[in-house]
């Protein structure tokens, strides 16, 4: 006979149940704190990716930001942009002073890039212009010489030297997804370095003293007289004997090549320090601003420079890529710009500009020709030609030869053709290339 199982009375099913929940409640208890604890851990996780990510995103803002500022050596040609960046109301000690939002914090914002609408795929995921782009650079300038404080604590306020420190500013703006992060902003402080820019004393200078020299006609002139000044320097400068450039002149031509010394002014004129030799001086000058050029030219004739087209208001009208904005710069405002061109260039239209235009070839100009500020050519510099059609460096005319590849410096001038010295345009255009240099970072 099979013994009947035992039957459980009702305090004892009850003290089952009581023991059954006393284990399971404990665990259930356990794995909400350890689902929270998880929860907590992956948003704190998420928060400081997605803020990592926002500082990342600044940084790479701040570092396009500063290719681009040190390619325009200012901030012009940037547009203002005070609606994203208010030092004066957002809450940071942008001047490192202790205070905040004070008077002295009120600066000027530029637009360096924006990513959030460039149509570009910033972040490499194969979209463009998505939440996560929304990153954008910016400069600012302080204003320091206009707000009566003594920044750098030399006794004076307000003098020009107290506003060479720009800041350039990397916004990472969050969006939805990104719970919890802030707005993330890199600050880079530049401070602009004046730019190391040789000139010879002379309004033409001749690196090779056996250089070709013509001149022609009794139209023409080369004056060292500063167009401004009135100081002089050498209508000529010959690194070495004169000889050569005195014999090519009539006497009836010694009064068209004017300043300092004798009729003729032509001198012997050293090559800026460090330079031995003004072919080794043209021949650095070329290797060094090749590299900073703005602007390429083909070889070839040109009858006007390209005009515009670079989306800017170059000539400061209001108005972008219209006619009258010289791709070489703009003489009228001294907005200078660095053109170079490997080969042999012939200006035989209008054409006019301003900054460095660097020719590694013979440049011929018989047209009507404009430029301020200096003219570098390694081969023959040629003015040609009358009538109306003036042809006028105003600034300074640097020519050399290279022994080694053959390259023989000539310069010859004729017709109403001008050069003429000018220490204004030459210090502008220094002032011009003109770069920066980092002088700190920081983290907000």
């Amino acid at each position: 006979m099979n013994p009947q199982s035992p039957i459980l009375r009702c305090d004892q099913s009850g003290y089952m149940v009581v023991t059954v929940m006393a284990g399971v409640v404990p665990l259930a208890i356990l794995s909400s704190a350890i689902v929270l604890l998880m929860t907590s851990r992956t948003q704190s996780t998420s928060a400081r990716m997605a803020d990592e990510r926002l500082v990342a995103s600044a940084e790479a803002a701040v570092q396009e930001g500063f290719a681009l500022v040190r390619k325009a050596r200012s901030t012009s040609g940037f547009e203002k942009a005070d609606e994203l960046f208010q030092p004066a109301t957002d809450g940071i000690d942008n001047d490192r002073d202790g205070e905040v939002d004070e008077e002295d914090e009120v600066g000027i914002a530029y637009m360096i890039h924006d990513w959030s609408g460039d149509s570009i795929d910033n972040d490499g995921d194969g979209r463009v212009d998505e939440d996560d782009e929304n990153v954008a650079a910016l400069i600012v300038d302080r204003q320091r010489d206009k707000d009566t404080i003594d920044n750098d604590r030399d006794g004076t306020t307000d003098e020009g030297d107290e506003n060479s420190m720009l800041e350039l500013v990397g916004l990472a703006r969050p969006f939805a997804s990104y719970a919890g992060a802030r707005e993330r902003r890199v600050t880079m402080w530049l401070q602009r370095s004046a730019a190391l820019l040789p000139m010879p004393n002379a309004a033409v200078f001749l690196g090779d003293p056996n250089s070709d020299v013509t001149f022609n006609g009794s139209s023409f002139l080369v004056s060292g007289i500063d167009s401004v000044t009135g100081a002089s320097v050498p209508g000529i400068g010959v690194a070495g004997p004169t000889t050569n450039v005195v014999s090519s002149l009539r006497r009836s031509q010694n009064t068209l090549v004017v300043g300092t010394g004798s009729s003729p002014s032509v001198q012997t004129v050293d090559p800026p320090s460090p330079w031995s030799s003004g072919n080794a001086f043209i021949n650095d000058m070329i290797s060094t601003y090749s590299g900073a050029a703005e602007h390429f030219l083909q070889p070839g004739t040109y009858t006007q420079a390209p005009q515009g087209g670079d989306g800017k208001d170059s000539d400061g009208d209001g108005q972008v890529d219209e006619a009258d904005e010289s791709w070489f710069g703009n003489p009228d405002l001294t907005k200078m710009k660095v053109t170079y061109a490997q080969g042999n260039l012939h200006f035989s239209g209008n054409n006019r500009g301003a900054g460095l235009l660097v020719v590694d070839g013979n440049l011929k100009i018989t047209g009507q020709f404009l430029w301020h500020g200096m003219v570098i050519v390694r081969g023959s510099l040629e003015l040609a030609g009358g009538g109306s059609q003036q042809k006028l460096i105003l600034g300074g005319a640097y020519i050399g030869s290279n022994v080694t590849s053959g390259v023989e410096g000539s310069f010859s001038i004729s017709g109403n053709a001008v050069v003429q010295y000018s220490q204004l345009k030459l210090q502008a255009l220094s002032s011009e290339l003109a770069g920066f240099r980092v002088w700190g970072f920081r983290e907000s």
